[in-house]
């Protein structure tokens, strides 16, 4: 019985240490100097197409400025190290622990510039890599395309016609270099950035780089350089209309709300008589269709992506759907989210968000050393007494100042000559940088505004300036019959 219990018992280790294994296989760690109590996020895309991210995990930079990260990968991916407003990205590959380091780092730079237009890089440094790790290799591939680039620019302009010449120069180069990494993936990573080159400089068709590259191969969904080679390729071959498919068919077959019928018309396209490619391409389709108002009902194309998730055959490719349909409205998850949030006024009392709840909420984000905020925040207060006169109880007014230093609202609130006037709520964002982010909040000030059932109605709602404030969803209406002229 002992024997028994004992053979049990290693064969549950045995076990248990591979699915323990399984679940962190790459891991990061290192020491970030003057980054204690930041928050360090890694993020990774769930697909090229939706570019969703996915956080794949995160922690808290301690005291003495270590922090480490770990997850799961089958094959390398790209990751981004996200800090703040701050990242970098790398590719990740199964196995490997990274060692990073980042020296003195001035956090304050996105007050002093936007850095969503013009981003600053995390510069990271990455110790004891060994020579064929991946990413030196992708550098080296990189620096030897442009430096070919460069140097033959003008034979390379798409202003004039680009000579097949040079770019086969490219290609020997490449084909004459020896890299470290000989992996799979860097093989692929070199053939299909070459291949997206050739496609944009229009050496190649279409049809000729579908032949070489694609036709009667598997469709690797975990390959990234595939992936967003594949979508590169077919980009606006189907919104863009062709001889095979026109505009007013695609928009016929987007009203009747069947994925079956719209994948019919598809096929009339030569290039996709294979039925995986052909639901890939159709998903790419409406997704492009989804940033063509113009052109196509947005509301007739998440009814057919809903149908597609619901009717494909193809698992790869529901979760493609899926993916889209979430990215597609970012902003209305994250408003939830902020609704659950406790965050801090100026005398650092917590104040609970969904207690707003149950009526229109309008909501500013600010920074108070930030002129147009301030001139906003002044017209704010002008009409809020206005729309208090009218609808006392139908909405809530909220400012989140997006300062660093929640000292700052403190002199705002205290020590200003218009003090008074802002009798609202204002609270500090306690450092979500995260939500900022995912509510789309990339210049100050912002404005959002939040239905009473919790729901986001608007992602960018108008400024106080513009009068919104006097005509807003929440005014109510004149019901009183008016006399028409000359009417007795």
């Amino acid at each position: 019985m002992q024997n028994l219990r004992f053979t049990l018992a290693l064969l549950w280790s045995l076990c248990a240490v591979p699915s323990w294994a399984q679940r962190h296989n790459i891991t990061l760690e290192g020491n970030f100097a003057d980054g204690a109590g930041r928050r360090v996020m890694l993020y990774g895309y769930a697909d090229p197409l939706s570019q969703r991210e996915i956080l794949l995990d995160s922690t808290t930079i301690d005291s003495a400025g270590h922090l480490q990260l770990s997850f799961y990968a089958n094959y390398p991916r790209l990751v981004v190290v996200q800090v703040e407003t701050y990242s970098q990205s790398f590719y990740a590959e199964p196995g490997r622990t990274y060692h990073m380091h980042l020296d003195n780092f001035d956090w304050t730079l996105d007050e002093q510039h936007n850095v969503y237009l013009d981003p600053v890089t995390l510069p990271i440094r990455f110790s004891g890599l060994p020579d064929d790790e991946l990413n030196l290799s992708i550098s080296a591939f990189d620096r030897l395309c442009d430096s070919v680039v460069l140097r033959h620019r003008t034979q390379f302009d798409q202003r004039y016609r680009p000579d097949r010449t040079y770019f086969d120069t490219l290609r020997h180069a490449v084909a004459a270099t020896r890299f470290a990494n000989t992996s799979t993936f860097f093989e692929r990573y070199r053939t299909y950035k070459l291949a997206q080159l050739e496609l944009q400089l229009r050496i190649t068709n279409r049809e000729q780089l579908y032949s070489r590259l694609l036709a009667d191969q598997p469709l690797p969904y975990h390959d990234e350089n595939y992936m967003q080679f594949f979508f590169s390729l077919f980009d606006h071959c189907i919104t863009s209309g062709s001889r095979h498919i026109s505009i007013a068919e695609l928009n016929t077959a987007l009203a009747s709300g069947k994925a079956a019928i719209y994948l019919d018309l598809l096929g009339h396209h030569p290039l996709l008589r294979n039925e995986r490619v052909r639901e890939l391409v159709a998903i790419q389709s409406l997704h492009e269709m989804h940033h063509q108002p113009l052109y196509f009902s947005t509301s007739e194309v998440l009814t057919m992506l809903h149908d597609l998730s619901a009717t494909t055959k193809f698992e790869e490719h529901r979760t493609l759907v899926d993916n889209l349909l979430v990215a597609m409205q970012p902003a209305a998850s994250a408003a939830t989210g902020l609704l659950d949030l406790y965050l801090p006024d100026e005398h650092r009392r917590l104040h609970a968000l969904d207690s707003l709840r149950g009526q229109w909420i309008y909501i500013a984000f600010v920074r108070v050393d930030d002129p147009n905020s301030v001139g906003e925040l002044r017209t704010m207060a002008h009409f809020r007494d206005t729309v208090y006169s009218s609808a006392p109880d139908s909405i809530a007014f909220l400012t989140i100042v997006c300062d660093r230093e929640p000292q700052k609202m403190y002199h705002f609130l205290h020590n200003n000559l218009h003090s008074s006037r802002y009798n609202w709520l204002f609270v500090h964002f306690n450092a979500h940088y995260d939500l900022l982010y995912r509510l789309g909040v990339t210049a100050y000030p912002s404005f959002i505004l939040i239905a009473p059932d919790g729901s986001l109605y608007s992602d960018t709602a108008p400024w106080p300036a513009s009068g919104y404030l006097l005509r807003g969803p929440w005014w109510p209406r004149n019901t009183t019959p008016t006399r028409r002229l000359f009417e007795f």
